[in-house]
C-alpha cells in the first residue's frame, strides 16, 4: 500500500536537493551564468526551503485535515519548480526536462487518475511555453519528441499510480473483512456450550472459550500462548 507521508518525505528531499544543486551551481560552476539566472536559482532555493518548510509543518500540526488540496498544491510547486530549472539549465536542451516524469509518478501516488494527468498536462503546457515562447526555440523534432514522450509516459504512470492505489483499497478492505469475521467467528465460539480450545503444533493455546474454562479450571482470557501441558496439569 503505497503511504502518502513516505511519499511526501522523498519529495520533500529530492525538492530541495534539485534547488540547492542550481542554486551551487549557478553561484560556483557555471562560467559567467546570466545574472537572471544567478536570481532564479536563489529564489528557487528560497521557494523550495520557505515552501518545504510551512509544508511540513503544516503536515505535522494538522495531520487530520491534510487532503487532496495538500497533496495538489505540492505538486503544482514542484512543477513549477522543474520548469524555473529547465529554463535556467537551457530550455529544450535541458537534462532536468525528464524531471516532469518524475513529478507526474509522484502526483499519481498521491492524487486520484484524474490529478496525476492534470499534473503532467500542467507540465507540458509550461515546458511548451517556456521553450517556445520565453526563450524562442523553434517547433522542430526534437521539442514534439519530448512532449509526445511527456504524455506517453504521463498515462502509464497515472495508470500505474491508479493500480497501486487500488491495491491498497483493496487491502484494507479486505483487512476490515477479517477482522469482521474473526469478530463474528470468536462471538460464536465463545457462546457454544462446549469446550473448545485451539493449540498450534508446539501446543501453544490459541483459542479458548469460556467453556473450556469452566471444564478445566482457568481463566479462558489469559492462558492464551501458553503450553497446554502446563494447563492441564
Amino acid at each position: 500500500m503505497v503511504e502518502p507521508r513516505r511519499v511526501l518525505r522523498y519529495i520533500y528531499i529530492g525538492r530541495l536537493s534539485l534547488a540547492t544543486a542550481i542554486f551551487l551551481a549557478a553561484a560556483f560552476s557555471w562560467h559567467g551564468p546570466d545574472a537572471r539566472d544567478t536570481l532564479l536559482a536563489t529564489l528557487a532555493l528560497f521557494a523550495a526551503i520557505t515552501f518545504t518548510s510551512l509544508s511540513a509543518w503544516f503536515g505535522l500540526a494538522y495531520r487530520t485535515v491534510v487532503g487532496r488540496g495538500f497533496y495538489y498544491t505540492q505538486s503544482l510547486f514542484d512543477v513549477a519548480l522543474i520548469t524555473t530549472v529547465v529554463h535556467i539549465t537551457g530550455g529544450s536542451l535541458s537534462p532536468f526536462a525528464a524531471l516532469y516524469i518524475l513529478a507526474t509518478a509522484c502526483a499519481s501516488l498521491l492524487l486520484p487518475v484524474g490529478g496525476g494527468l492534470l499534473i503532467a498536462a500542467l507540465g507540458n503546457v509550461l515546458y511548451f511555453a517556456d521553450v517556445i515562447v520565453l526563450q524562442g526555440t523553434s517547433l522542430g523534432m526534437t521539442v514534439i519528441l519530448q512532449l509526445g514522450v511527456f504524455a506517453v509516459t504521463a498515462l502509464g504512470v497515472a495508470y500505474l499510480g491508479a493500480r497501486l492505489q487500488e491495491a491498497g483499497v483493496n487491502r484494507e478492505a479486505l483487512a476490515q473483512q477479517l477482522v469482521v469475521v474473526k469478530l463474528q467467528a470468536e462471538d460464536v465460539l465463545k457462546n457454544i456450550r462446549s469446550g473448545i480450545i485451539t493449540i498450534d503444533v508446539q501446543g501453544r493455546i490459541l483459542f479458548a472459550n469460556s467453556m473450556a474454562g469452566k471444564l478445566i479450571g482457568f481463566d479462558d482470557e489469559l492462558v492464551r500462548g501458553q503450553n497446554i501441558k502446563d494447563i492441564v496439569t
